[in-house]
Formats: C-alpha cells, sequence, structure tokens
C-alpha cells in the first residue's frame, strides 16, 4: 500500500509519536497507516494516551475502529507541555515551578555549604538552569517570558553569591552597587 504524504505531513518518533498534518483527511491517513505498520510488529496504539491538538481547525480524527481521537487543549510531549494555541507561558510557567522544587532542595547548599562560589555556580547551571532550560530553543519566547526566565534565573545567582536586591539596598541605605547588570 502506497501513502502521499505532501509538504508538512509528519511522523514523529521518540518514546511516543507524534503525527502532523494539514487535513484532518492527511491525519487520519497518517493515524491508520501507523496503526497498521503498528500490528505487523505486533504492537498498538495505547488509545488512553492518545490525543489531538487542533490548531484552527474543527475536524474529528478517528482511529482504525472508528473510534474518536479524544481532543484536548494541550498535553505533554516528552516532558513539554504543547498548547493547541502554541503559548510558551504555561510552559514556562510549568518548568518554573518544577524547576523552583529542585532549587529550594538544595537551599542548604546554596546557603551554608562550604565550597568555593564556582562549584555553587558550576550546579547551580548543571542543576537547575539546564532543567528549566532543556528544550526551550524551539518555544518563540516573548520579551515578557524572557524577563520571567531573568528575574529566576538572577534571583538564584542572588541567593549563592549572597547578594541583596537593588531595592533591598536602597530600602538599607546602602549604594546601588548590585544591579542585575552586575549580577
Amino acid at each position: 500500500r502506497q501513502m502521499c504524504i505532501r509538504d508538512s505531513n509528519e511522523v514523529f518518533f521518540a518514546d511516543d509519536t507524534v503525527l502532523l498534518a494539514k487535513t484532518a483527511e492527511a491525519l487520519n491517513l497518517l493515524l491508520h497507516t501507523t496503526e497498521d505498520i503498528a500490528l505487523q510488529y505486533g504492537l498498538q496504539l495505547n488509545k488512553s494516551k492518545c490525543c489531538l491538538l487542533r490548531i484552527n481547525a474543527s475536524d474529528a480524527c478517528t482511529f482504525r475502529d472508528g473510534s474518536a481521537v479524544p481532543s484536548e487543549s494541550d498535553a505533554v510531549y516528552l516532558g513539554s507541555m504543547v498548547s493547541s494555541m502554541a503559548l510558551a507561558l504555561p510552559e514556562i510557567q510549568r518548568r518554573m515551578s518544577q524547576t523552583r522544587v529542585t532549587w529550594k532542595k538544595l537551599e542548604i547548599f546554596w546557603k551554608h555549604a562550604s565550597c568555593p562560589t564556582y562549584i555553587k555556580l558550576w550546579l547551580w547551571d548543571l542543576l537547575v538552569r539546564a532543567k528549566l532550560t532543556y528544550g526551550l530553543e524551539t518555544i518563540v519566547l516573548h520579551d515578557s517570558t524572557c524577563s520571567k526566565l531573568n528575574a529566576f534565573h538572577l534571583q538564584g545567582l542572588r541567593q549563592i553569591l549572597k547578594i541583596s536586591t537593588v531595592f533591598a539596598q536602597i530600602k538599607q541605605g546602602l549604594q546601588r552597587t548590585h544591579t542585575n547588570e552586575f549580577v
């Protein structure tokens, strides 16, 4: 059986599979072909984990047996939140929340460990910043979202370097020496 795939109809595979198509007809063809080929190897889709993200579309998509693929507004794929509205902020907020847990677990280390500061900064970069930014190169980040990421990063650096914020410096009657640019 031959299948014609045009333009941006694609199949991506890792531990999970993503099917992309411009039309519902093309998507149904991709899905049914994926199911057919999987069966040849004794595999089948876990339908309870399948979902349809529609972008500017209302057409349904069905499995080979005729049952509808459940439609969602967002889904987690390979650890990242994918949104039908292509919104980056919910994913950034989710990552910041998850990363803050890691940061807070290491808070005693950041504040009291008797190791050189460069080691703490190296570990911050390795354990916290990397977790926050992994895979973000595929997301369009607006200035406001970049500001949130930068603020998160600066908070961590200030904690490790034991540098107060400019606001705290002014409140204490000190010079504004530790600006974000300085940090």
